[in-house]
C-alpha cells in the first residue's frame, strides 16, 4: 500500500459575506488512491464528503474575485488521517506532480465537460460539472454499508444529472444550489416528489395484495344483484392492468439502474488500470525501480496483453541490473529474446496516441543495449 505523504490543502475563514483563504498541510493520499485500497465505505461517510467537497468548492468562489477552481477531480481531493476531504491547493509548487498527472488526457476526458477539454473554461458550472463526475466515479468505485435504497440511488442519479446536463433547464446553476441535497435530515425525511412516490406506490401496492379479496367481495355482491358480471369482469381487468403496469415500470426502472451502475463500474474499471499504468510508467523510466513497476502491473484485474509483457520485460531489466537472480525465471526469458519481446509489444499499446508506450519500448532498449555494450567491454578486459 502506497504510503501516506504531506499534501498542501486549502483552509477557508467566513467572515461576514467575505471569504478567506488560506493553505495547511495534511498527510494523507489523493481519493483515487485512497479508494484504491477501501472497497467499503460506509454511507453515512459518503454523504460527509458530499457535503465538505461542496461547502470547500463553494468558499472558493466566494473569495475575492470568484475563482473558478477548474480542477474536481478525484486527484485534487485529498483524503486525510482523520479521513476528512480537503482540496489541494493547486498553485503550491510542491505539486507539480499532482498538476502533471491531472493535465493527462484521459483525466480531463474523464472528468472535464467536452467543450473544456483543456482547462481553457473557468466557470463555475465547470465545477459543478467536475463534482458531478467525481461523485459517479466514488460510486462506481467502492461498495456503501449499508447500500443506498432504490430511492436514494434514484436521487443522487437525479442529481449527478442535473450536473452534468449542463443544457437542461433544472440544471444546478450555482454550488450552492448542492447545498442540502446530501444532508441528513433530506435523507431520513425526503423531498417532496419522492414522498409522493413512496405513498403511490404502497398504494398501488395494496391495491395488488388486496386485489383478489376485493374482486371477490364484489363478485358476490354482484350476483346477489344480479346483471352486473359485465361490469365487475371490466373492473377486474382494469385492476389487473394497472397492477401489470406498475409491475412492467417498477421492472423498467430497475433494468435501467443496473445497467448505468455496469457502465459505471466498466468506467472504474478502465480508469483504475490507466491510474496503474502511471505509476508502472513513473517507477520504470523515471525511478528504474522495476519490481515495484511490476507490482503495479500485476495488480490490474484484466492485464491486457502489453501489461502481461511488460511484466516480463521488468523481469529482465532487473536481471541486467543484477537485482535479480531468478534462476527460473531466467530460463522462462531465454526462451525469447529482447528484441522478439519487444517488437511484440509494438505491435500490442492498447493506446497509440500515449506516446509513453512507445516511450517505454524505447528505453527499455536503449538500457539493455547499454548494459550488453558494458558486458563485453568487461568481458574482453578479463580476456
Amino acid at each position: 500500500m502506497e504510503e501516506k505523504r504531506n499534501y498542501e490543502i486549502l483552509k477557508f475563514v467566513m467572515h461576514g459575506d467575505k471569504c478567506y483563504m488560506s493553505t495547511d498541510i495534511v498527510k494523507g493520499k489523493p481519493l483515487i488512491v485512497w479508494l484504491k485500497y477501501h472497497a467499503h465505505i460506509t454511507k453515512e461517510q459518503f454523504y460527509e464528503w458530499a457535503r465538505q467537497i461542496i461547502a470547500d468548492l463553494d468558499h472558493f468562489h466566494r473569495c475575492r474575485g470568484n475563482p473558478c477552481y477548474q480542477y474536481v477531480n478525484p486527484y485534487s481531493v485529498i483524503v486525510g488521517e482523520d479521513r476528512k476531504v480537503y482540496l489541494l491547493d493547486l498553485a503550491s509548487k510542491e505539486q507539480e506532480d499532482m498538476m502533471h498527472l491531472m493535465q493527462r488526457r484521459y483525466v480531463r476526458e474523464n472528468f472535464l465537460s467536452p467543450e473544456n477539454q483543456y482547462y481553457q473554461k473557468s466557470e463555475e458550472k465547470e465545477d459543478i460539472y467536475g463534482f458531478g463526475k467525481m461523485i459517479q466515479y466514488v460510486l462506481s468505485s467502492v461498495e456503501l454499508e449499508p447500500e443506498l435504497k432504490f430511492l436514494e440511488s434514484v436521487r443522487i442519479q437525479k442529481i449527478i444529472t442535473r450536473c452534468l446536463d449542463k443544457q437542461g433547464k433544472k440544471r444546478y446553476q450555482k454550488l450552492s444550489d448542492l447545498s442540502g441535497q446530501f444532508s441528513l435530515s433530506e435523507k431520513r425525511n425526503g423531498s417532496k416528489k419522492i414522498m409522493y412516490v413512496m405513498i403511490a406506490l404502497a398504494v398501488i401496492g395494496l391495491l395488488v395484495l388486496s386485489g383478489n379479496r376485493i374482486v371477490s367481495c364484489i363478485s358476490g355482491q354482484s350476483r346477489r344483484q344480479g346483471g352486473q358480471d359485465t361490469k365487475l369482469a371490466d373492473t377486474e381487468r382494469k385492476e389487473d392492468m394497472k397492477a401489470q403496469a406498475y409491475q412492467e415500470q417498477f421492472q423498467e426502472l430497475k433494468e435501467q439502474w443496473e445497467t448505468e451502475r455496469k457502465e459505471l463500474q466498466d468506467e472504474s474499471s478502465k480508469r483504475e488500470q490507466e491510474l496503474l499504468y502511471d505509476l508502472a510508467f513513473v517507477y520504470f523510466s523515471q525511478m528504474k525501480d522495476y519490481e515495484v513497476c511490476s507490482r503495479y502491473l500485476e495488480e490490474m484485474k484484466e492485464p491486457d496483453a502489453f501489461a502481461k509483457d511488460m511484466v516480463r520485460l521488468c523481469g529482465m531489466m532487473s536481471r541486467a541490473d543484477g537485482e535479480d537472480d531468478n534462476t527460473e525465471k531466467r530460463t522462462e526469458d531465454e526462451e525469447e529474446s529482447v528484441e522478439m519481446l519487444l517488437e511484440r509489444m509494438r505491435q500490442e499499446i492498447p493506446d497509440e496516441e500515449d506516446e509513453r508506450y512507445a516511450e517505454c519500448i524505447e528505453f527499455a532498449k536503449e538500457q539493455l543495449q547499454k548494459e550488453d555494450v558494458v558486458e563485453k567491454q568487461t568481458s574482453g578486459e578479463e580476456s
